[in-house]
């Protein structure tokens, strides 16, 4: 849940310059994916490299429903965070 926070903020408040670069958008031809916000993964050159935040926060944000990753204010993606994460 805290990294879903911070990927939240690091994407629409730019909080913290250094996270935010960590972070690409999926970027192809098809417009769909685009328009959904989802983030790259990279290839991973070890098992470790899955709990970096590289890897782990594009992980978790691409699995939010679409709604919550295209909320406007902190507050209202946290109550959606929270009432997705216990249903």
């Amino acid at each position: 849940m805290q990294s879903s926070i911070i990927t939240y903020k690091s994407l629409s408040v730019t909080q913290s310059t250094y996270l935010y670069s960590l972070l690409q958008q999926y970027e192809v031809n098809r417009l769909v994916l685009i328009v959904h916000n989802f983030l790259a993964l990279p290839t991973l050159t070890s098992e470790f490299g899955r709990h970096a935040f590289i890897y782990s926060a594009p992980s978790l944000w691409n699995d939010l429903p679409l709604f919550s990753r295209s909320l406007q204010t902190l507050a209202t993606f946290k109550s959606h965070l929270k009432t997705y994460l216990f249903t």
